[in-house]
């Protein structure tokens, strides 16, 4: 009897124990991509706010604007685009247009307001933020990696 006792606390504890690591690894992942969704929205936003200054000052210059000075993270990318086919547009990767963002997102954008989503994109996991720039009628998104809280989640497991 005393041994069957033994294993049902032993078996109790485990329970427990796999119970807390789950719950301790749900907050900690929901933490992170809360952390890594303010920061991308703060940054999209200030991006956009240079955007539409540059838009102000040389609207043709956008493009050399994406190019040499719009800072963006190294794996991250960014698009000025709106669903007016005369309107500037720029990109800081060719390679990955306004079409690598959620339809979701952009629909978004382009009916006026600023949005935020998590999407897969080539097979990564990326914080999306979409800009409404009222004043132009136009969108700026921007795509920040994932990568490093993918890291950080897998080694706690």
């Amino acid at each position: 009897m005393r041994s069957r006792v033994t294993l049902f606390f032993a078996f109790i504890a485990l329970l427990a124990g796999v119970v807390l690591i789950g719950v301790t690894y749900g907050l900690t992942r929901n933490n992170l991509l809360e952390e890594d969704q303010n920061a991308a929205q703060q940054q999209a936003l200030a991006n956009a706010d240079l955007v539409r200054e540059q838009l102000t000052v040389d609207p043709d210059g956008i493009g050399v604007f994406f190019d040499d000075e719009l800072r963006t993270d190294p794996d991250g990318f960014a698009v000025l685009s709106s669903g007016d086919p005369t309107a500037p547009r720029a990109s800081t990767n060719v390679l990955r247009p306004i079409t690598a963002f959620p339809e979701q997102l952009v629909d978004s954008v382009w009916g006026g307001t600023s949005a935020l989503q998590n999407a897969t994109i080539d097979g990564s996991d990326y914080v999306t933020v979409g800009v409404y720039i009222a004043e132009y009628d136009t969108g700026y998104f921007e795509a920040f990696p994932l990568a490093e809280t993918t890291d950080t989640l897998t080694a706690i497991l």
